[in-house]
Order: C-alpha cells, then sequence, then structure tokens
C-alpha cells in the first residue's frame, strides 16, 4: 500500500515537473537560429593592401646584349570597388576595379659595371571580371582582366646617380590573371586574400632616352598577393 502511495506521488510530481521543464528549456527558447547565409549579390567597397615582386629586363643599352634580369619588389595599398551576381548553383560572377599606390623598385648592372638599368613602378591598378562557388559564408573565386602599371625606366651611372641621358617614365597596360577566396563576416563585411599576376610583355623606349640613337627594348611583370576588408551595400 505504501509502496502504491510511492509510486503515485512519484507519478503525480514527474507530470508536475515535466511541463515546466520544457518549457523552460533552452533549446525551444534561449537558444537562437542560425544565422542566414548571406546573399553575394550587390555592389560593394573597400580597401586592400599587399605586396609583389617581380621580374624587369632592359634590353640592347649600350651594347646589343640582354641587361641581366633583376628583381623587383614592393608593396601597395589602395581602394577595390565592384558588383556580384549570384545566380542559381551558387555560381557568383561579377566585376572588379582597384587602384593601389605602390613602391615597387630594383636594380641591376646593365651591361657594363659601371651603368645600373632601375624600374620603379608608382601605381598599379584593374578591371577584371570574376567568377565563383558560393559555399555558405566562404567564396573561392578565378579572375581576369586589364592590368594598368605606372613605370618608371632610368640608365645612370653608378658613381654619380647621374642619368646616362634621361629617365623613361610610361603607363603600361598589360593582363593580369589570378585567383583568392572571400569570407563573409558579420555587419555585411567580407575578408579576401587573392593572388594576381601581371604580364606588361615588351614595351620600347624611345631614342634618345635610355640610351642614344637606338631604342630600348623593355620588359616587365609582376605578382602581387594582397589581403582586402570590403562592405557589401
Amino acid at each position: 500500500m505504501k509502496i502504491r502511495l510511492y509510486v503515485s506521488i512519484l507519478v503525480l510530481t514527474f507530470l508536475g515537473v515535466l511541463p515546466a521543464l520544457s518549457a523552460g528549456e533552452p533549446g525551444n527558447k534561449n537558444i537562437p537560429a542560425p544565422a542566414p547565409e548571406p546573399t553575394w549579390t550587390g555592389f560593394y567597397a573597400g580597401f586592400n593592401g599587399g605586396i609583389t615582386w617581380g621580374h624587369n629586363n632592359h634590353y640592347d643599352f649600350i651594347t646589343e646584349d640582354d641587361a641581366p634580369p633583376f628583381t623587383v619588389i614592393g608593396s601597395l595599398l589602395g581602394g577595390t570597388v565592384g558588383y556580384n551576381r549570384q545566380l542559381a548553383q551558387q555560381i557568383v560572377v561579377g566585376a572588379e576595379g582597384d587602384g593601389d599606390w605602390a613602391d615597387i623598385s630594383g636594380k641591376s648592372n646593365c651591361p657594363l659595371e659601371t651603368y645600373a638599368c632601375s624600374t620603379h613602378v608608382g601605381a598599379l591598378s584593374s578591371i577584371r571580371g570574376r567568377i565563383g562557388y558560393a559555399k555558405k559564408r566562404f567564396l573561392p573565386f578565378g579572375t581576369f582582366g586589364l592590368g594598368i602599371g605606372d613605370f618608371k625606366y632610368r640608365t645612370y651611372l653608378i658613381s654619380s646617380g647621374v642619368d646616362f641621358i634621361t629617365p623613361f617614365t610610361t603607363t603600361k597596360e598589360g593582363w593580369v590573371i589570378g585567383g583568392g577566396a572571400e569570407y563573409a563576416l558579420p555587419h555585411k563585411m567580407t575578408f579576401k586574400g587573392e593572388y594576381d599576376f601581371y604580364g606588361f610583355g615588351n614595351s620600347t623606349a624611345p631614342a634618345n632616352t635610355l640610351e642614344a640613337g637606338e631604342g630600348v627594348i623593355l620588359h616587365s611583370n609582376l605578382q602581387v598577393f594582397k589581403f582586402g576588408l570590403n562592405y557589401r551595400f
């Protein structure tokens, strides 16, 4: 008889406590719903910065020999604007432009030991298409387009730093190809890392600039690794 009484009390107590536990259970009320996946469609703007390195060559200075190729290295910092459109199956296409102040330079003997060839890049920009595949907040992408750089070439006496004739300054256009990944942060921000290769090919400095009486063939390419922070409007 006492056992039945105890069982009845336990059952009634359990039935009374269970609704209270259910009502206050964190899983039903207090755990927030998962954040919705971001949409990549829309305009964005931000800033970027990074490091760059590459190779340059000045051909046919003083003699008809190649100057030894030399390395240029430096940094860049600037802004980015772009637009994305997210299609079916998580495909994202878009266009992006960036403009950067740059300080990229290098030099080498060319080819006589008493002279030096130098290259300095003061600005670097690009206009590119992008295509990527959105995976929740993660967007790996590839990119291809037009690259533009402001170059200054010099040939000068190493002993005095005096230019042989006159420097040659030009804005060069080439192609750029690369890829990277972008991650959607809270508050409409995104963070990205990107690698790009700029191929500027050959150009010719006019006669009587880097060399008296003859033109000089100039070859340049650059590799850029940069990070960026963008805001999606």
